[in-house]
């Protein structure tokens, strides 16, 4: 029922309104009508320009319907933008009275449908929160499905290289990161060679299979790695 306001929720809060207001006061004339429409169009531009900028609040149609609450504050607010206006007839009359009911009627319309929009959002976003904690700690693994992917799923032989420089920063990174695997007795065995120059390269060539030389050649650097057996 209170989604088949949906479509006229404002509509019906303005009728409201204006109809509480003419049992109050004299049926509006031309003069009342144009302050009407000026004060709901200044509460509609008030509106859109503090709305500005904010991110966007779209109810999704997927959601459980536990929290699909959109559209059920439409009837609350045509009748707060009646009791406005019957409260606003107790003060003022004549064109300033109609310009405070277009303005009043459209800025409780609007704050209410805004402030159903932002509990929708809190709401869906707490339970998108609450479902990927349970995801993450029902997993059978504790490895990130991402670095799943990167290590097995997605991993291949690279069989070309970026001609972009492999800077000594990047270097310490990864060597920081590689020297904590566990070893045997910790005893850290890995030697790393770095190979930058020509000259080492075509040192190193013979020692490669043909398929590998061209591809080593054109790598912006070489490492390699050996086991010291003596430590």
């Amino acid at each position: 029922m209170t989604a088949s306001a949906a479509p006229h929720g404002y509509t019906l809060a303005l009728w409201t309104a204006t109809a509480v207001t003419s049992s109050e006061q004299r049926a509006p004339g031309a003069a009342e009508v144009l302050a009407l429409l000026a004060g709901a169009t200044l509460a509609f531009v008030a509106s859109a320009a503090a709305a500005h900028g904010t991110a966007p609040m779209t109810p999704d149609s997927s959601a459980h319907a536990g929290t699909r609450i959109w559209a059920a504050f439409h009837l609350p607010m045509a009748a707060c933008a009646a009791l406005a206006s019957l409260l606003l007839t107790r003060c003022c009359s004549g064109p300033l009275l109609w310009g405070l009911v277009g303005t009043t009627t459209t800025a409780v319309y609007l704050l209410g449908v805004s402030a159903q929009f932002l509990c929708f959002a809190v709401r869906h976003d707490t339970q998108q929160t609450q479902t990927l904690t349970h995801q993450r700690f029902t997993t059978p693994l504790a490895l990130d499905p991402a670095a799943q992917d990167l290590l097995f799923r997605q991993a291949g032989t690279v069989d070309s290289f970026a001609d972009e420089p492999v800077t000594d920063d990047q270097i310490e990174a990864i060597y920081d990161l590689i020297k904590y695997a566990p070893t045997s007795m910790n005893q850290q065995p890995l030697r790393i060679v770095l190979v930058r120059s020509a000259q080492a390269r075509e040192r190193l060539a013979k020692y490669l299979s043909e398929g590998n030389r061209n591809k080593t050649a054109a790598a912006p650097l070489v490492a390699v790695l050996a086991a010291d057996h003596e430590v």
